[in-house]
């Protein structure tokens, strides 16, 4: 499954949702998922594919979980270029190469990915000292 266009999808039919039915809609992809949905007097925490959000009341824990999952969807969009960035790094500026390097190792947790934008930075900066 494509994680960023699943999550990318289930955001956008969240925000066509009324909160009441954002709550269901978190709520049931917990359940079918094997996230967790808790709430009570003391406020609300939703997980769901890696993601959390806590709030004060239900809806609260709502809206934190969807501003953290488009942060998230946005990264995940972010590091995509990066890797394109990446893969064809011929024609590109070194400025562009050592950003998305410099993107992928602050947010990439895939270690070929990691390791490819360590090596192309540090021949980059080796380049620029020479």
């Amino acid at each position: 499954m494509d994680t960023q266009n699943y999550l990318t999808q289930f955001l956008e039919a969240l925000t066509l949702k009324g909160p009441l039915d954002q709550i269901d809609a978190l709520a049931n992809a917990c359940i079918e998922t094997g996230g967790c949905y808790s709430a009570g007097k003391q406020g609300g925490e939703i997980t769901l594919h890696g993601i959390t959000g806590n709030g004060l009341s239900e809806e609260e824990a709502c809206r934190s979980w969807i501003l953290a999952a488009q942060r998230r969807a946005e990264i995940m969009q972010d590091l995509r270029e990066a890797s394109a960035i990446i893969r064809r790094c011929n024609g590109r500026s070194e400025a562009d190469l050592t950003n998305a390097c410099k993107f992928t190792l602050q947010h990439s947790t895939n270690a070929t990915d990691r390791n490819v934008a360590a090596f192309l930075l540090a021949q980059t900066t080796q380049a620029v000292a020479a």
